[in-house]
């Protein structure tokens, strides 16, 4: 995912244990330097007032277990994404994809393996999911179809399943504290990332239902 613009400071999303001012120096450093290395410069996207209202009216308005300064973090990320990335799709688009990434943020964050778990039954024998933010991330798989072709909404759903799965395995390998990664075994991070990171829906929400015609396939080609 794309990051924020570059403010001095964003409020932390994360609930785990806080960082040092020590380490979270090195980790700001490391990504400048990675930043500077690729030549990046802040294309300064001017905030969306409009989208950052809408947005939290909706998140208050789920009632998910979350206070206000959690839905002020997770707003934060999910519009500065949306803002940097997605400018040039319609706007009810970039509602869409600002509330998935939202959503995507609070499942990371607060729903636990079991609840994670039920992803599996949801599918296979429509079983209600009892975690409100899973729940909620679920639901919105429908109005996928809304807003992009068949063909694409199928191709996001099934990532986001994907990345669901995916973050259920980093849960249940932290749980278990016994799991040792091998040595040698050096595509096991990218098997995890590649579904925790959900690239590919973030890639196919840049061609939303009327982009072009359904039958011209050849986008496919940009999203790896």
């Amino acid at each position: 995912m794309l990051g924020p613009r570059s403010p001095p400071d964003t409020p932390e999303v994360a609930r785990g244990p806080s960082l040092d001012t020590h380490t979270t120096t090195q980790i700001k450093q490391i990504f400048r330097d990675f930043l500077s290395c690729l030549g990046y410069r802040s294309p300064h996207t001017p905030v969306n007032t409009k989208l950052r209202s809408d947005i939290t009216k909706m998140v208050t308005s789920w009632d998910i277990g979350v206070d206000s300064s959690f839905i002020a973090a997770v707003t934060e990320t999910g519009c500065c994404i949306t803002e940097c990335a997605y400018g040039h799709i319609p706007y009810e688009n970039q509602l869409l994809v600002a509330s998935y990434t939202v959503l995507a943020l609070c499942v990371d964050d607060l729903t636990n393996i079991d609840a994670l778990g039920q992803v599996g039954r949801w599918v296979a024998a429509r079983e209600a999911v009892t975690d409100p933010a899973l729940a909620r991330f679920l639901l919105q798989t429908r109005d996928m179809y809304d807003y992009y072709s068949a063909f694409n909404a199928d191709a996001i759903n099934i990532a986001t399943l994907d990345g669901i799965l995916g973050t259920a395995i980093e849960r249940a390998t932290k749980d278990k504290g016994d799991l040792r990664i091998e040595p040698g075994n050096t595509l096991y991070a990218d098997f995890v990332r590649r579904k925790t990171g959900v690239g590919s829906a973030y890639a196919l929400f840049n061609f939303d239902k009327g982009w072009r015609d359904s039958s011209d396939l050849r986008y496919l080609q940009l999203v790896p």
